[in-house]
């Protein structure tokens, strides 16, 4: 009875099933691969716009995909961390991402080379 009197004053404590009180005061830190997964997504997604760095792109989408799986684990887990809406967020900006780099580059049809930058004209055949 005492227990249940705590948990409706309105404290800054999670209830026994860690869920959020009404008050909306969360104590609970952010999960760190939350973080992580929204910044490759975003940084993946800034960089696929460029044909020049499409490899780049993919491999941070990848990455980003991954860290949003395993940060959606890790913040859905014992509910000690805060931050599935970043993770669901950076998974859907590193899929985006991957789609966008694919469709700039022409998909899988031609190879992901490097470009070659000439910072001088090639000399004249005479």
């Amino acid at each position: 009875m005492v227990e249940q009197d705590n948990r409706n004053q309105g404290g800054n404590q999670l209830d026994n099933q860690g869920e959020i009180k009404a008050d909306g005061s969360d104590k609970r830190p952010v999960s760190s691969m939350a973080i992580v997964s929204l910044v490759l997504g975003i940084v993946a997604l800034l960089a696929s716009f460029f044909k020049e760095v499409g490899l780049v792109a993919l491999c941070l989408g990848g990455l980003g995909v991954i860290c949003s799986l395993l940060g959606f684990f890790f913040a859905r887990s014992g509910g000690r961390h805060k931050g599935k809406v970043m993770v669901i967020f950076g998974l859907v900006m590193s899929l985006l991402a991957i789609v966008v780099a694919l469709f700039m580059h022409g998909g899988f049809s031609q190879p992901f080379v490097m470009p070659t930058f000439r910072f001088w004209p090639a000399p004249s055949v005479a």
